[in-house]
């Protein structure tokens, strides 16, 4: 043990070096006050630069067009100050509140963005650079003429995430994430969003009357490789989630979110998709939808373990019958619902695998309050046991793991002693799946940019999370996370301990030893 703890030392010294050499950067502290537009604009900012804004409302009649790039190793960080309520908005609609033009491993935290066309509009620059790796978390976009977040203008995207924004009261088509564009008039695909993040999202009454479109996440033809995953979304004028299809590339995932009181249908998907565990209450058309969509049709979808409650008279889940034969159809596991009196499922495509679904006779004695939103089997559940146990997925809607167990629907029965989230309005809080100690951007790989995460946090207290470097739940980045992320360096998610073995590390016994990296960790140049 004492081997293995002077191992961890001796990492943590050599990380919190080694780093500090290459992410340095320097930190601008300003306010409303200050020549903020400045900085801010073109390609003022340096890898492992640092913008803390004080509260206050920013605000210019000048196009805000962010288009600095920072590297995997030095990431650059734009945010609001600890507990400050930071607005960035502009005094017409004439232009978007934030563009991101070419911008690179960027993240902007903890803004409030209002006003204006668009709320952050993501593309390319005049020197043909794409976007890649942009970081919007923590934000409130709201209020603003047009979708709240926009990547439909450059040829590719790839590797953004979106995580713990709130998104509601957009206007025009007014998605709330449009990721990617619709084909040319050849077919030809002409922008792709792939390997994205968006993640734990709060999106909401993207209906109002100057809407004319209005989905939660809307994911276009051709892009690919992406998870949707924990985002609350409700009171949207078309579906929640839409996807297109992959055009062959890597599938899509959607699990964990819960969607309900949408204008369309709750999920579409055409093709290419794994949709599982979420929930969907009260779609005004379909719950789970698949249909022809641009070059898109149904093919290639494994469809199990949601739940479905619908009071719109249509089925729970409808699959049209595609152009062409598009790869299997799965659809399993699942638990229904409906008002209509005929069958909650319409499936006109050849060849689908359905098997070990439920269609629920008496909500009241299969849900624990269906009223409440609360749909975990309720004991003696029609729902337990009776899924198929070939399709049975590792975890459920909040990530408690099913053991093998075959119960229908997006809740293990077995999992029901445990604390459930309530399924409400707000944000749903994001999953920790084991083997995740140490990644503090949640990308499967504990490296130097989840230390950059700990470096920026350091001493927080009050409230930190793992995004922070929060890596033992504690509320706090301090010692114990350092030795945690030592620990982990180098290694991919799915190889760390889980969060139970936490109680087994040894606290730090030499602190001192620790003390030289300290002094590195907090250092920061000023300017």
């Amino acid at each position: 043990m004492r081997t293995h703890l002077l191992q961890w030392f001796a990492w943590s010294v050599f990380l919190v070096a080694s780093v500090a050499r290459t992410a340095s950067g320097v930190v601008y502290e300003l306010d409303s006050q200050d020549d903020w537009y400045h900085v801010l604009s073109g390609t003022f900012l340096q890898p492992g630069d640092e913008v803390v804004l004080a509260e206050g409302v920013y605000s210019s009649a000048s196009r805000l067009s962010i288009r600095c790039q920072g590297t995997a190793e030095a990431p650059i960080l734009i945010r609001a100050a600890q507990g400050a309520n930071v607005v960035v908005t502009r005094p017409d609609a004439l232009q978007n509140v934030i563009n991101i033009e070419g911008g690179q491993y960027l993240t902007l935290r903890g803004i409030e963005v209002t006003g204006g066309d668009s709320g952050v509009r993501i593309g390319g620059n005049t020197a043909g650079d794409f976007a890649r790796f942009v970081t919007i978390e923590e934000c409130h976009i709201h209020d603003v003429g047009a979708p709240a977040v926009t990547c439909n203008s450059s040829p590719t995207y790839e590797g953004m995430v979106f995580r713990r924004n709130e998104i509601d009261h957009t206007s025009g088509v007014g998605e709330g994430f449009y990721l990617g564009s619709n084909n040319a008039a050849d077919g030809s695909t002409t922008s792709v969003f792939f390997n994205g993040l968006i993640e734990g999202n709060y999106i909401h009454d993207l209906n109002g009357p100057s809407v004319t479109e209005g989905d939660g996440i809307e994911i276009k033809d051709g892009s690919y490789g992406n998870i949707i995953r924990d985002n609350v979304i409700h009171n949207t004028n078309l579906p929640g989630i839409t996807l297109y299809g992959t055009d062959g590339n890597p599938r899509n995932l959607v699990e964990r979110n819960v969607i309900w009181n949408t204008g369309d249908n709750g999920i579409q998907a055409a093709s290419e998709a794994i949709i599982r565990n979420n929930i969907i209450v009260n779609p005004s058309y379909f719950g789970i939808y698949s249909k022809n969509h641009q070059s898109a049709m149904p093919g290639s979808l494994t469809i199990v373990n949601n739940t479905i409650f619908s009071d719109s008279g249509l089925a729970c889940i409808r699959v049209d019958k595609p152009t062409v034969d598009n790869g299997p159809i799965v659809i399993a596991n699942n638990a229904m619902w409906g008002t209509g009196t005929g069958s909650q499922v319409d499936l006109r495509a050849p060849g689908i695998i359905f098997t070990g679904n439920v269609v629920s006779q008496d909500p009241a004695a299969d849900f624990v309050d269906a009223a409440l939103l609360n749909f975990a089997p309720a004991p003696g559940s029609a729902l337990l046991g009776a899924g198929d146990p070939a399709y049975v997925v590792a975890d459920d809607f909040d990530g408690a793991p099913r053991l093998g167990v075959p119960d229908a629907g997006a809740y293990a029965g077995s999992a029901a002693g445990q604390d459930r989230w309530q399924v409400q309005g707000g944000f749903k809080p994001l999953v920790v799946i084991p083997g995740l100690i140490g990644d503090a951007n949640r990308d499967g790989v504990v490296d130097a940019l989840d230390y950059i995460a700990m470096k920026r946090h350091w001493g927080l207290a009050g409230g930190a999370s793992l995004a922070d470097g929060d890596f033992n739940w504690d509320g706090i980045v301090d010692w114990y996370d350092l030795v945690l992320l030592a620990s982990m360096f180098g290694t991919v998610a799915g190889q760390g301990p889980a969060p139970s073995d936490i109680a087994n590390i040894p606290e730090p016994a030499t602190v001192s030893l620790l003390a030289l990296s300290g002094l590195v960790l907090i250092r920061r140049r000023r300017q």
